[in-house]
């Protein structure tokens, strides 16, 4: 009976130093809390992006070991078991001596440290991460599930417009058109397309932008001129990606002179296009989302297109250096 008994706490022991888990979970909780302020409040944040991307918070923090928390699990249950057998048979012994009237003085505690083990033994590392309850046996899936919530909230506030009201200059990209001597940001929230197919290169599209939740799609495109004036280059780039003008109207933003036009396509996408003409070619910005979207894409495009700024001159096409930093030279 004593000899079980040892060999119970021995296990007991060895199952309480598996608990690197422990540490990892709150580690895990601190970046979640951190993103989620940070996504509730509209703040930008790379360290959220890259979640996004990885589809996964854990893969953040190097110090968090999945390998380790999954072994570590694995011998918490082997040990569990066998302590569970070993419970089972100093209990057998114990009533077998009861039964027997054999008085044994270690009995009582014995038995304190049975109870005290069996509710060890039940207890879990669960701690509360958002909706979820995240332990060794499911902290792969509450990852994704936690990465899902995060997603949603950074692109309600995309939506929104938070993020509009907190630049951050370095999260922002420059697109220098050196060719067309006209420079514009592209602020936080859009991902650029890096592969862009024939297709949309015989549209005169040199760059594409999708937002985070894939609902606004950006494109900026350089056409020929060919003689027409800004509104006649808009109709031409307009029925090229097969959408159909409502209405324009031209304008001028401080040293720009411009042509807006809407349009719609077959699908009731809505396409907002701002042409400029620049020498023997027009500088193209346009964006698309479905009607529903509309107003809220409206603001963002008209916020792009406000940066532009077209101070730089314009140079040969030999000259085609790339820039510095963030600028992009097309």
């Amino acid at each position: 009976m004593e000899y079980i008994h040892e060999k119970i706490l021995e296990s007991r022991k060895l199952y309480k130093e598996q608990n690197y888990s422990n540490s990892a979970f709150k580690k895990y909780f601190d970046t979640y809390n951190e993103l989620i302020k940070k996504a509730q409040s509209g703040k930008m944040s790379t360290l959220m992006d890259e979640a996004i991307k990885k589809q996964s918070l854990i893969g953040l923090n190097n110090s968090i070991n999945i390998d380790r928390i999954r072994s570590q699990y694995e011998i918490k249950k082997y040990i569990r078991a066998d302590i569970k057998k070993d419970i089972a048979r100093l209990v057998i012994l114990i009533r077998s001596c009861k039964r027997s009237k054999i008085k044994l003085n270690t009995i009582n505690k014995i038995l304190e440290d049975l109870k005290l083990i069996k509710h060890e033994l039940h207890s879990t590392t669960d701690i509360t991460v958002g909706r979820w309850k995240i332990n060794e046996s499911n902290f792969l899936d509450v990852d994704r599930k936690v990465v899902k919530l995060l997603t949603i909230k950074r692109n309600k506030e995309f939506m929104k417009g938070t993020y509009t009201n907190n630049v951050n200059n370095s999260m922002q990209k420059i697109i220098n058109l050196r060719k067309l001597g006209v420079k514009v940001i592209i602020p936080y929230g859009w991902t650029e397309d890096l592969d862009l197919d024939p297709t949309d290169l015989n549209k005169g599209i040199v760059k594409s932008f999708k937002s985070f939740d894939g609902n606004f799609h950006l494109y900026i495109a350089r056409m020929d001129v060919e003689g027409k004036d800004a509104k006649e280059v808009s109709g031409r780039w307009i029925k090229i990606m097969k959408s159909r003008s409502i209405k324009g109207k031209w304008g001028k933003k401080e040293d720009i002179n411009y042509f807006w036009t809407i349009s719609n396509d077959k699908k009731k996408n809505i396409m907002e296009v701002y042409t400029v003409p620049r020498g023997k070619q027009a500088f193209i910005l346009a964006g698309i989302t479905d009607r529903d979207k509309y107003k809220y894409f409206k603001k963002k495009l008209n916020l792009i297109f406000q940066s532009i700024k077209t101070d730089i001159k314009l140079t040969s096409s030999s000259d085609n250096k790339e820039g510095l930093g963030a600028l992009q030279g097309i």
